[in-house]
């Protein structure tokens, strides 16, 4: 009696033509949701641009799960022939696409919201230290007043520590995107004025003492924005908060950098909204 012969697995013109087409077909239909999911372009991004090498980085992977999955499906019916293997491919492909897809948005969703949400819980918590600060006269000058650093709810000098009301990494994202240390994705800059769309109109929060000295007595405000605007993990939005604990959102668009940069009062009006 022959022992049974083993079939030969064989990539034919036809598997090859098949492949290719549905690496085109899935490029086609699922890069732009990776694009969104990755945060290259996301639904609150709106101003942001995608690059041929962008495209391209969330191409490949789909060529990858494509090729892999087809070869799978083609190992297995290796023992059929015609149009079985082809049914193959074409039921077996798509379902490695939904995994690969569902994978990916479990990783990715988490760290596109993450920069955002502790941005918002790094306002709040910079207004209840404010408050703390000023009714417990750290300086000792006798005179209930805000800090005007990120530094001075830390610490009353350089390597004392005894303040504490901030964390380290929030004292060192105070500066401008690129130079400051990012807390989350975001930096962090006290505005010391408020503009003409608040309550009581456009004032500063310093008022000169009677020993010439300026301290923020009338108010605070924060203002915090991505260190890169766009990007998975930080996104694209702003926000800011004043002494009534509102905190406000905007997208500044890719401009964000120089807006952080120029912006000097608290002023939420057109385009700001409130943060839910």
């Amino acid at each position: 009696m022959n022992p049974p012969t083993k079939t030969r697995f064989q990539f034919t013109l036809r598997d090859m033509f098949l492949v290719i087409g549905l690496s085109v077909f899935g490029v086609f239909c699922l890069s732009p949701h990776i694009i969104k999911m990755l945060g290259y372009e996301q639904p609150l991004c709106p101003k942001t641009t995608v690059s041929a090498a962008i495209q391209l980085k969330c191409s490949l992977p789909i060529i990858a799960v494509t090729f892999a999955a087809s070869f799978i499906a083609l190992w297995l019916t290796k023992s059929r022939k015609g149009w079985f293997r082809v049914a193959a491919v074409l039921s077996f492909t798509p379902l490695c696409w939904l995994g690969f897809i569902l994978v990916i948005e479990s990783l990715f969703i988490s760290r596109m919201t993450r920069g955002p949400l502790a941005a918002v819980a790094a306002c709040l918590a910079y207004a209840e230290a404010q408050q703390i600060y000023r009714r417990t006269d750290y300086n000792g000058d006798g005179i209930l007043e805000y800090a005007q650093t990120l530094h001075e709810l830390y610490e009353t000098k350089p390597g004392a520590k005894d303040i504490g009301l901030i964390d380290r990494g929030f004292v060192n994202a105070e500066g401008l995107p690129g130079k400051a240390t990012p807390k989350a994705g975001y930096v962090f800059k006290i505005l010391k004025a408020q503009g003409a769309a608040e309550n009581g109109g456009q004032k500063s929060f310093l008022v000169k003492g009677a020993d010439g000295k300026f301290r923020m007595t009338g108010g605070y405000a924060l203002l915090a924005s991505p260190n890169v605007y766009g990007v998975t993990g930080t996104g694209c939005l702003s926000f800011i908060i004043n002494n009534q604990g509102t905190v406000y959102e905007q997208d500044l668009g890719p401009e964000t950098p120089k807006s952080f940069e120029e912006m000097t009062e608290y002023n939420p009006g057109q385009g700001w909204t409130v943060t839910e």
